[in-house]
């Protein structure tokens, strides 16, 4: 930015100062350009950059009314972009790093070999226990399942599905565990 440029920004931040709205474009157009490279290339460019350079402008803005017509427009500008790439930086210090692997990420959320044997031995258990079951112990399971959603229709339907959970229990359990 060269002298002229300079010139004609401070004035328009003159004008703005004495209210004129008009001139908030032209000192808009000049600086967000500047202020947004002025903090990519402190913080890097991405969100953080993005927030830090809005917010200066914002607090620019803001305050206006304050400015001394004399002053540096552009200065001004930076030494409050500064303190915002100050503040992304205090941020970035103070949020937990985790640091995970390509590894981590993929395999967060999978078992161990040992969850997954135990549970198709679980699985193979419980398939076995319904099949010894008789039908019409296994419809009534089924139906309980299906009226949970609304609640038990009518007694004799809880008592066979009470029937039926005791007859799995003993046959799940080989009649160690009592219903």
């Amino acid at each position: 930015m060269d002298a002229r440029q300079r010139a004609e920004l401070d004035g328009h931040m003159a004008r703005l100062a004495d209210g004129e709205r008009a001139a908030f474009e032209p000192v808009y157009d000049t600086l967000w350009p500047i202020v947004r490279a002025f903090v990519a290339r402190a913080v890097g460019s991405g969100p953080d950059a993005e927030d830090a350079a809005q917010s200066a402008l914002l607090k620019l803005f803001a305050q206006a009314s304050d400015y001394e017509p004399g002053r540096s427009v552009l200065t001004w500008a930076l030494a409050i972009a500064a303190w915002e790439i100050r503040t992304v930086r205090k941020r970035r210090q103070r949020a937990p790093r985790v640091v995970e692997t390509d590894a981590d990420v993929l395999h967060a959320d999978a078992p161990s070999a040992e969850d997954v044997l135990a549970r198709n031995e679980l699985d193979a258990a419980v398939q076995a226990a319904l099949a010894a079951l008789s039908p019409a112990d296994r419809a009534a399971l089924v139906d309980s399942v299906h009226a949970e959603a609304f609640g038990p229709r009518t007694p004799r339907e809880r008592k066979r599905k009470e029937r039926a959970l005791a007859r799995l229990r003993a046959i799940f359990f080989g009649g160690r565990h009592e219903p």
